[in-house]
Order: C-alpha cells, then sequence, then structure tokens
C-alpha cells in the first residue's frame, strides 16, 4: 500500500511518463507489450490470441522495448529513478 505522498507520486509520474511513450509505439506494440507485461501472457498465448506467428510477436515486442531504451525517451524514465 502507497502511504508515503512522495512514494505515491514517484509512482504516478513514472505510470504516466510510460502511458506518454506508449502513445509513441505502434498500436501493435502497445497491444503486445499490455498483453504480455500487464496481463501477464506468455509470447505463444499471445501469438495465439492475435493469430500471428511467436517469431512475429517475439520481434515486435523487441522493437518496442528497443523504443522504450532509446536515449530520447529513456531520459524520460530516468529522471524519475
Amino acid at each position: 500500500m502507497l502511504t508515503d505522498q512522495n512514494e505515491w507520486e514517484r509512482k504516478f509520474d513514472l505510470a504516466r511518463a510510460v502511458a506518454e511513450m506508449m502513445l509513441q509505439l505502434r498500436p501493435r506494440e502497445v497491444e503486445i507489450l499490455r498483453m504480455r507485461f500487464w496481463q501477464g501472457y506468455a509470447i505463444k498465448e499471445v501469438a495465439q490470441k492475435l493469430d500471428k506467428g511467436i517469431e512475429y510477436v517475439r520481434k515486435t515486442q523487441k522493437a518496442a522495448l528497443r523504443k522504450f531504451r532509446h536515449p530520447k525517451r529513456r531520459g524520460l524514465l530516468l529522471t524519475l529513478r
């Protein structure tokens, strides 16, 4: 439970930063990241639900995460540490 106001604000800022970064991704990348990391599906499950191959899901996920690590976007997250 978040009782400390500073901790709550930090988590809120982090969530906002991630949401802003997600807006810069392609819709399919967002969908795959949400299924993988928010809903907890395995790559194989995501592939089945999207009627795509496992390799497609893996490559799309990798591309989306690479965009998160791009220096332009990464700086936004690093300031929230």
